[in-house]
């Protein structure tokens, strides 16, 4: 099989699939995180033929591809970005809360765009969705999060 006829093969089985299932994988704990980025680094070097001492980074950069973790980010930030953008679900929306209106004092974060981060209490509570995004979402720079367009922001972290 040639090289892109198998690029497409993976692409349109495995990454479809893993990619319409991130919302609710990226809940998953480090060490299941860790297999299904084995299974992605299998995948490269099945379609790239490359050997078990050929870097990771390098086959990912030959095919255009990010890491698991890096999915799970753009997906999460994707998905938060069209929640501030359209104040949608209404339940999450109103779970964020900018940091300029927690005190009164200018700090640079409160005039960063950025939000309060909810204090866990444990591991799991870190791993929730809201967490995790304004995680995110707060270690991003100033001139990615004025973006106002979502087309415009998806390029603009996938290329962080």
């Amino acid at each position: 099989m040639s090289h892109e006829i198998c690029k497409m093969v993976v692409c349109a089985l495995v990454l479809s699939v893993a990619q319409y299932c991130l919302p609710v994988l990226a809940n998953m704990s480090e060490s299941n995180t860790g297999k299904l980025q084995v299974a992605q680094n299998r995948a490269c070097r099945l379609i790239l033929k490359c050997s078990l001492d050929t870097p990771v980074k390098h086959m990912h950069s030959d095919l255009g591809w990010l890491t698991i973790r890096e999915r799970f980010a753009t997906s999460t930030l994707n998905m938060f970005f069209r929640i501030l953008v359209s104040n949608e679900p209404q339940n999450i929306y109103s779970s964020i809360m900018p940091v300029h209106s927690t005190h009164k004092y200018s700090t640079r974060l409160s005039n960063s765009c950025s939000f309060k981060l909810p204090k866990p209490k444990t591991n799991s509570k870190k791993r929730t969705f809201l967490y995790r995004a304004i995680n995110l979402w707060n270690a991003l720079p100033p001139s990615i999060k004025a973006l106002t367009g979502p087309n415009q922001f998806k390029r603009a972290i996938h290329q962080l």
